[in-house]
């Protein structure tokens, strides 16, 4: 049995036991004397990890703030779910994609309440058919937002994909979304015009969805809702970065005038390839120039 003290991280104590199969004790949980125990949308996780699971056991002391948990096993499957008003969806959403590549069966969960925004198709390898849909949105404090997450059982020999941010690179393009819920779509527009006014004058590949919610699309609470996501340049743990990496290491173990065989009988020309001195070639900064190159749309002068 692990015993931990406070409540801090008790989402992530939560998920690791589940995923190791540990027993874990958390005490001191919120020793607030006006508030003392564990939270609703604490609670509404706990209720969320037993349908995920088979044969959990979870105890809470009559102030709440002492939790025992005994893990069962990963079953996932076709699940719903109420979340609590006090934390937005990707708050539930973020504990079932940690769990979902590890369960029995594929997880097809709805979640409602109200919306946030997240990632996972990124760490898993090959064919991926991770979906997240928002049916509806929801803003606080009354909620009303829905989703559906699906996502498939990873096989044993596939693994999951790490990605380290070691060098951000120069920004490419920027996209992002403008919603509104309940309120005029016009502010949305205005808000879309604003921040293009200040993006334009640093790259000129900026795209913003705008996305009204009408009626019940839109939740129980009015809200405008603004996100912008930038793509940098640097695109190791892309498939092109990928391709790029792989063929780097191939021609470094060969030398100028030799006819390199690469993938799909590809052949390349060394007299066409400037590599960079012996003692340099950890830096990754290569040019290659060849024709024919998969690696990319219409590029014939690929940089890594």
């Amino acid at each position: 049995m692990i015993i931990y003290s406070g409540s801090n991280f008790i989402k992530y104590r939560l998920l690791l036991s589940t995923l190791f199969g540990k027993p874990v004790t958390i005490k001191n949980i919120q020793l607030n004397p006006d508030e003392p125990g564990a939270k609703d949308y604490q609670v509404s996780l706990i209720r969320l990890l037993d349908k995920l699971t088979n044969g959990s056991q979870f105890e809470l002391n009559d102030t709440g703030s002492v939790l025992t948990y005994i893990p069962g096993l990963l079953i996932g499957g076709e699940l719903e779910h109420d979340c609590s008003l006090q934390r937005g969806i990707g708050y539930f959403l973020e504990a079932v994609m940690i769990l979902a590549p590890f369960c029995k069966l594929p997880m097809d969960i709805k979640l409602r309440g109200f919306c946030s925004p997240i990632i996972l198709k990124k760490f898993i390898f090959g064919h991926c058919d991770v979906d997240l849909t928002i049916n509806k949105r929801g803003a606080a404090p009354n909620g009303g937002g829905k989703v559906h997450f699906k996502c498939p059982v990873n096989s044993g020999n596939s693994g999951l994909r790490t990605i380290q941010f070691d060098e951000c690179g120069l920004i490419q393009r920027i996209r992002g979304v403008s919603c509104s819920m309940k309120v005029s779509p016009a502010i949305a527009n205005r808000m879309v015009e604003a921040a293009k006014g200040v993006l334009l004058n640093f790259i000129s590949d900026v795209y913003i969805h705008t996305n009204h919610c009408h009626g019940n699309l839109g939740g129980e609470s009015p809200e405008l809702h603004f996100r912008l996501l930038d793509h940098s340049a640097f695109r190791k743990d892309t498939i092109i970065g990928e391709k790029l990496l792989n063929l780097f290491q191939i021609l470094t173990h060969h030398n100028v005038g030799d006819l390199v065989t690469l993938f799909d009988g590809l052949k390349i020309d060394m007299t066409n390839i400037i590599l960079p001195p012996v003692d340099s070639r950890q830096s990754s900064q290569c040019t290659v120039t060849c024709d024919n190159l998969p690696l990319g749309p219409a590029n014939n002068d690929a940089h890594y």
